[in-house]
This record gives C-alpha cells, sequence and structure tokens, in this order.
C-alpha cells in the first residue's frame, strides 16, 4: 500500500508525528542535509518548528559556502560541515 502513497503524503504524515513526539520538547535542533529530504523535511514542518531549526549541516562545500535561503519564510540559514555539529540533529539524507 505505501508503494502507492506518494512520497509527501508520507512525508508529512512522518513529519507531524516528529513534532508531537520529538519536536515539541526541543527547544532547538539542527538538520543534517541540505539536499531533496532535508529541504523537504523543512518545508513540511509547521511554523513553530522551524523557528527552532538553529542551522544545516552537509558535506558539500558549496553548500557550506553558500548556505541554503528559503523563500517561503524568507530566512536564510549557516550551513556547516558535520563535524562541527552539536546536538540535537535531526538527519535527513
Amino acid at each position: 500500500m505505501s508503494s502507492q502513497t506518494p512520497r509527501k503524503v508520507l512525508l508529512r504524515l512522518r513529519v507531524r508525528a516528529f513534532e508531537r513526539r520529538v519536536l515539541s520538547k526541543w527547544t532547538t535542533f539542527t538538520i543534517w542535509g541540505v539536499g531533496r529530504d532535508g529541504k523537504d523535511f523543512y518545508n513540511m514542518l509547521r511554523p513553530e518548528f522551524k523557528e527552532k531549526v538553529k542551522e544545516f549541516l552537509d558535506i558539500d562545500e558549496k553548500k557550506i559556502k553558500n548556505g541554503y535561503h528559503n523563500t517561503s519564510v524568507k530566512k536564510t540559514y549557516n550551513v556547516r560541515h558535520f563535524s562541527e555539529a552539536t546536538p540535537p540533529i535531526v538527519i535527513c539524507v
């Protein structure tokens, strides 16, 4: 059945559950992955959880140099190398 369900529908359900069970207990967090999955995860977050995102992590030097600008919330995030990570971290790779 899940093979017939669109990827973004499943992601939305997973993100809502993650918000309730995990993110509601954290004051801030970092997202590892500025690729498709990290951006999709971020975009599915409700606004109150987007405000808790401190920064992004990646290994791609170009992404680290450019940062991540989200046009829907008009905010630019720093992207650091994963070796500089500080918990808590949501891994989206």
